[in-house]
């Protein structure tokens, strides 16, 4: 296993992989932060190519297809943005802000931001607002009655999502101690150029928007640069990933270099724990809004304990969810020659409240499930899909 950093040269263009001129789609899909799928498919590009120059594109269909199979054994196991600040040698990991922690405005200055937790209530006795036939699910209630604020921080800084994945209060803190925003999409105008002569076409302008990896001092927000800790699987021994790449769109240029830090270590905080949670730290491609394995029937009742792939004996079953707003993908797949199907993924951020059958496993269980993908079986596993990470719960 390989761990690597991707920084970017130029603006970066990302998209979802729908095709321009879908109904609503009239921004081609941009994205500000790029999905698992795209990370795997430019270092699997990166190996292909360094293996043979004609890996992907040779005329023979037969070594062609055994190629691409060979290089689908590249696989993402660990995906975590990075941030440094301006002069710092050293980088600082971060997480997508975990969509159970209701953020809304402090009382001192108007950067000030209060981070609350939401209690759950067990009874469902009908003042929850749902008719979920589960018996033993767990409905989250908002400590406040305040809007969420606008302009929070995407990316969490990993000291403060350590606390909260602990169940410790952060209580009122800064925007800018917090963690950092997304990057900002930058616009670039363009004209097309005439075929037939080479020259402008008048009146025909079109835009590329992009991302630079880079936060901008103001409004709360230290300057600094962001980038993407990669840990990568199944590379041969004389595969040498580092060095400049194409990343995204428009063949806009990163480099990828060794990256030594070391990764976030599973906490020694989950000793005979009933409860726990898990945290999306790359959007979960599960066909549904959660893993397949864990997914409760419609049957009313409690929901069914679920076996942990991978985890003899070990059951779970599923309690609460906090699920945002599902992320469209397509693409393009090299193997057929086709686009893909287009898929909903649940949103990096998403939190799952499971409960364990065996307290007294519960530290085994966070181990095995930390860091590790949910997704079950292979494919959108394999490309950085539905890696998780555990917390406590205290329902009190």
């Amino acid at each position: 296993m390989m761990n690597y950093l991707i920084r970017a040269l130029d603006p970066l263009v990302f998209r979802d992989g729908r095709p321009f001129g879908d109904s609503g789609n009239v921004s081609g899909g941009m994205l500000r932060w790029p999905l698992p799928v795209t990370i795997a498919g430019m270092f699997r590009t990166q190996a292909g190519i360094g293996r043979a120059p004609d890996w992907f594109t040779g005329h023979d269909a037969n070594r062609r297809k055994t190629n691409i199979e060979a290089i689908l054994r590249v696989r993402i196991t660990g995906m975590l943005p990075v941030w440094r600040g301006r002069g710092d040698e050293s980088w600082r990991f971060l997480a997508s802000r975990p969509a159970d922690a209701l953020v809304t405005g402090g009382n001192d200055t108007p950067e000030a931001l209060m981070i609350h937790r939401y209690k759950f209530d067990k009874t469902g006795d009908g003042t929850t607002g749902t008719d979920l036939p589960w018996a033993n699910w767990l409905y989250p209630q908002a400590a406040t009655m305040e809007k969420p604020v606008s302009g929070q921080p995407d990316f969490w800084h990993w000291q403060y999502l350590e606390r909260w994945l602990r169940d410790e209060s952060i209580g009122q803190i800064t925007g800018s101690t917090l963690g950092v925003p997304l990057p900002k999409p930058e616009i670039r105008v363009h004209t097309a150029i005439d075929p037939t002569t080479g020259t402008v076409a008048s009146g025909k302008l079109f835009e590329s928007p992009g991302v630079r990896f880079e936060t901008e001092a103001g409004a709360g927000v230290p300057q600094g640069e962001l980038g993407i800790a990669v840990r990568i699987d199944g590379l041969d021994n004389l595969d040498n990933l580092a060095g400049p790449c194409r990343l995204g769109g428009e063949r806009r240029t990163a480099i990828v270099e060794p990256f030594a830090q070391d990764w976030p270590a599973c906490p020694n905080t989950f000793e005979k724990q009933s409860y726990l949670r898990l945290l999306l730290v790359t959007p979960g491609n599960f066909g549904g809004w959660a893993p397949s394995w864990l997914h409760p029937t419609t049957d009313a009742g409690e929901t069914a304990w679920c076996d942990i792939p991978g985890l003899a004996g070990a059951r779970v079953r599923l309690c609460s969810a906090f699920v945002p707003r599902w992320q469209p993908v397509s693409g393009w797949d090299m193997a057929t020659r086709a686009p893909k199907a287009m898929r909903k993924l649940v949103p990096a951020g998403a939190v799952y409240v499971i409960e364990v059958e065996q307290p007294e496993r519960s530290r085994e269980i966070a181990a095995h499930l930390w860091g590790r993908t949910l997704v079950g079986g292979t494919g959108a596993g394999d490309d950085g899909y539905g890696i998780a990470l555990v917390g406590n719960t205290i329902l009190a």
